[in-house]
């Protein structure tokens, strides 16, 4: 895919165009909402130092929210859609000030979906990352001034591993929620 530039407009064939001078982003749905097409204007515009506008942020986001469904309906292992509810839905049980927060980080291709707060110097969070590229999936918990984490990676086919910085015994989070198949 070719991303042009002419006046002062950016875009991908006649799917995606981003009007700098206005600030517009226009798009054809279903078809432009491929991660792949805001990957690349983002990709050559900061390649040409080109400033987007918050509208392109905004049809970004769509995008990703797009390619987060086609990734939760292809993943083998992890139903991604309920675990992100279920870390949405988490109790502050301690009363800590967990506040939850979800996008997509352009820069790492990465959908983030997370729950954390700060008591003194130490943070604390539970982490949802989906790579929307090959659908890999991160559940991860980070504690303490030392930074501790457990990750367990749940790839798009295969089987779930840990790598995290503890033993191989650990379990996951009680709020990662893995796929079942029935078999009629």
């Amino acid at each position: 895919m070719e991303v042009w530039q002419k006046d002062k407009e950016v875009g991908i064939g006649d799917l995606v165009r981003v009007e700098l001078a206005s600030g517009n982003t226009h798009f054809q749905t279903p078809e432009a909402l491929d991660i792949r097409y805001p990957q690349a204007i983002r990709e050559f515009c900061e390649q040409e130092g080109i400033r987007l506008p918050g509208s392109f942020q905004v049809y970004e986001q769509v995008a990703a929210q797009a390619a987060l469904v086609w990734v939760a309906e292809e993943h083998q292992t992890l139903d991604i859609l309920a675990t992100r509810e279920a870390l949405r839905s988490m109790p502050d049980s301690g009363g800590y000030g967990y506040r939850y927060t979800e996008g997509y980080d352009p820069h790492s291709g990465c959908y983030i979906c997370e729950q954390s707060t700060y008591i003194g110097q130490d943070r604390y969070a539970d982490t949802l990352r989906i790579y929307l590229d090959d659908g890999t999936a991160y559940v991860e918990r980070t504690w303490g001034s030392s930074w501790y984490w457990d990750r367990f990676v749940y790839p798009l086919e295969g089987e779930p591993y840990y790598a995290g910085m503890l033993d191989e015994y650990r379990v996951p989070p009680s709020w990662v929620v893995k796929k079942t198949f029935e078999v009629t």
